[in-house]
């Protein structure tokens, strides 16, 4: 699906998503990653949402986001160490949603329009 253009100064704006793929500056990605508005693509080093666990959130966090969207199917993460990591982020005023990636890819890209730091 293709999204409708917005206003977006942010150095990197999601302009489609389908399963498998995401597309970043009109450049097609296949794997996961992390995404920042300013500081943009990096590879995040997991192969299935299964494998999200305290480690792949302090990538994350090591960005400095104001707000991390997590564009996955939200049974994935149960392991008790990643739950323990996302319910300190609240301590830390960093915002946090789990979503499907479609919607992380259009909530990304409002966000990013805002001139917030968000991955």
């Amino acid at each position: 699906m293709h999204f409708s253009p917005m206003n977006n100064d942010s150095a990197y704006v999601i302009h489609g998503y389908r399963p498998g793929e995401v597309i970043i500056n009109k450049e097609p990605f296949h794997k996961p990653l992390i995404l920042h508005p300013t500081s943009g693509v990096q590879p995040w080093d997991i192969q299935s949402s299964h494998q999200i666990n305290a480690d792949a959130i302090d990538a994350l966090i090591a960005l400095s986001p104001q707000i991390i969207l997590l564009g996955v199917d939200r049974c994935a993460i149960q392991s008790a160490g990643c739950t323990q990591k996302l319910a300190s982020l609240q301590s830390q005023s960093i915002g946090f949603e789990i979503m499907s990636p479609h919607s992380a890819c259009k909530t990304f890209n409002l966000i990013a329009s805002e001139g917030r730091a968000v991955v």
